[in-house]
């Protein structure tokens, strides 16, 4: 089936921010919209490792009994509200 593919393919866009992130830093191009990729590393890695491990993404959290999150998804929400907010403030 196609989902066996997600992992590797999540391992590929992992490895393509580590490549980008390495260079940046020798560089010294270690802009706010570069730090803004750190979290969305560490979830992306939280994710692959999950799904190579187990099969499936395992850190959910339940909250107040009614909504369910995935800790690795909010890291890579919170480095993709980062980077829209560095993008805004570069235009202004």
């Amino acid at each position: 089936p196609a989902w066996r593919f997600i992992p590797w393919l999540a391992l590929l866009v992992l490895i393509g921010l580590v490549v980008l992130l390495t260079i940046r830093a020798r560089t010294k191009h270690l802009t706010p919209d570069t730090w803004s990729l750190i979290p969305i590393l560490l979830g992306g890695a939280s994710n692959v490792f999950d799904r190579f491990n187990y099969q499936g993404v395992i850190d959910y959290v339940n909250i107040l009994g009614f909504a369910t999150i995935n800790l690795a998804d909010i890291l890579i929400f919170t480095g993709l509200i980062f980077t829209f907010i560095q993008s805004y403030d570069q235009r202004r």
